[in-house]
């Protein structure tokens, strides 16, 4: 099998046609590097005078390309538009834009049957075409399977996003002692959009190595001590157990860095994280849609919004606009920086809150909260709605609990654990059924047991915490 040698060593399986336009990708990503690090220390001023510039763009392309949102931008002046002028458009959702690809996409070269069957053979990661158009696909745990297109200009965009307050950051640390490594535990094959973009390194002295979200603990562990990587980057779940594992003495490694992505890092998993190395952890938060859409830095565990790659909108459950010392049911998302797939006001349903201070950093790009979950975490039984805090609360208490999945029963939830040491199952199932007795549930029943592992979504290394009916 080959391996690629892009921005630094990288071990991603890739088709043999993969290396040079990987190569030509990510030479772009270093060059971008310096206009990024100076965005960092632009004004408000500047950052909301590039996000309207890139959202006219935007919407000139998109208008003239795609039958799709010329139907929908219809009364809209590209050339005159701000982000104010977005509550005119309607909200797009995922079924809807799955169900009228052909009309969405701004090149009438690609269609969805032929991009189906492309994705369906990759066994290796690969490009579409030799300009480095990639397509990615999500599992559907929404119910409906999604498949997207990434243009040279959107990865060098989330890269360079991703990396740029860590590079920062990073300038101003002592050097590691070793090699620089980067250890990237993502899905272990395509066609996710994880694993290219993470196994990306600005510096070119770093090299990455990939290892698969679902392989089991122990040979996890073996890898990571034999690789004894200078940064981590992967899924909370799969990191939050691998610091489990340092604090009880099964494992050794001396990162430097922690990344997360992809899962919701709940407080007790960052904790964990402390504890364990006592390494900055920047998490990310994004989506295949419409990029990244914010990612944290080295001064405050808040997260900031990549206002010049995408805008944001927090809205409540009935996507009403709410204000900013009020919390959000959801999020409508303009993914700035796609041309050739565009996700205009786009729907997602993560919950998201905005912190009203500065950062001691100075970067310009306003905080948010880690996002701890999504609307759809939340449990319906009939009319009464429980949200997932209920379980959490119960679930993060015992230092014993590593990982834990919940899946909904029509009167209850089933809970399974993943645990280092003994955990009285009966009282925490007890515990909940109380919460969501005062939440309105009649005579819930609740089902706690300890099981070896997780399963994982197959094609994603994800792990659904909360699974509803």
């Amino acid at each position: 099998m080959p391996w690629v040698q892009g921005l630094g060593e990288c071990d991603v399986p890739a088709a043999p046609g993969f290396a040079g336009p990987r190569e030509r990708l990510l030479a772009r990503v270093r060059a971008a590097a310096p206009a990024h690090q100076e965005r960092l220390r632009w004004t408000r001023e500047q950052v909301l005078a590039e996000q309207t510039r890139a959202l006219r763009a935007l919407l000139a392309h998109a208008a003239a390309r795609s039958p799709f949102w010329r139907e929908r931008l219809a009364g809209i002046d590209p050339a005159t538009a701000t982000p104010a002028d977005l509550a005119r458009v309607p909200v797009a959702t995922k079924a809807e834009m799955m169900a009228r690809w052909d009309e969405v996409v701004t090149d009438p070269t690609l269609r969805r049957a032929h991009v189906d069957s492309w994705v369906a053979r990759q066994r290796e990661w690969d490009y579409l075409r030799e300009d480095a158009l990639a397509a990615h696909s999500s599992g559907g745990s929404s119910g409906v399977r999604g498949v997207y297109l990434w243009d040279a200009t959107t990865f060098t965009a989330c890269a360079s996003v991703t990396y740029r307050h860590q590079v920062r950051d990073e300038a101003a640390l002592p050097p590691p002692d070793r090699p620089p490594v980067k250890a990237v535990i993502t899905a272990g094959r395509p066609p996710h959009a994880s694993t290219p973009l993470f196994a990306a390194s600005i510096d070119p002295a770093v090299r990455s190595v990939v290892l698969p979200a679902d392989l089991p603990p122990g040979e996890m562990v073996r890898r990571l001590e034999a690789i004894d990587p200078t940064h981590l980057i992967g899924y909370p779940s799969v990191i939050g157990r691998m610091a489990e594992e340092q604090v009880e003495g099964r494992l050794r490694i001396r990162p430097v860095r922690v990344g997360t992505n992809s899962e919701p890092l709940l407080p007790e998993v960052r904790e964990v994280m402390a504890r364990a190395w006592g390494a900055p952890v920047n998490n990310l938060w994004g989506s295949t849609e419409t990029g990244i859409h914010a990612v944290g830095c080295d001064h405050h565990d808040g997260l900031h919004l990549n206002e010049d790659v995408a805008i944001v909108e927090r809205v409540d459950a009935a996507g009403a606009p709410v204000a900013d010392d009020e919390p959000a049911e959801k999020v409508i998302v303009t993914g700035l920086v796609n041309l050739t797939l565009p996700f205009i006001r786009y729907e997602i349903t993560d919950a998201v809150n905005l912190i009203d201070e500065p950062c001691p950093c100075g970067s310009p790009f306003r905080l948010i909260a880690d996002v701890q979950g999504r609307l759809d975490d939340d449990f319906r039984y009939g009319d009464v709605l429980v949200p997932a805090v209920s379980f959490r609360h119960a679930l993060g208490a015992d230092p014993h609990i590593e990982e834990y999945q919940v899946v909904q029963t029509p009167h209850g939830a089933d809970v399974r654990l993943v645990a280092t040491g003994h955990v009285a199952t009966d009282p925490i199932a007890r515990e909940i059924e109380d919460a969501l007795g005062r939440a309105g549930v009649a005579g819930p029943r609740v089902d706690v047991c300890v099981v070896p592992a997780l399963e994982r979504n197959a094609r994603t290394g994800k792990l659904k915490r909360f699974v509803p009916l």
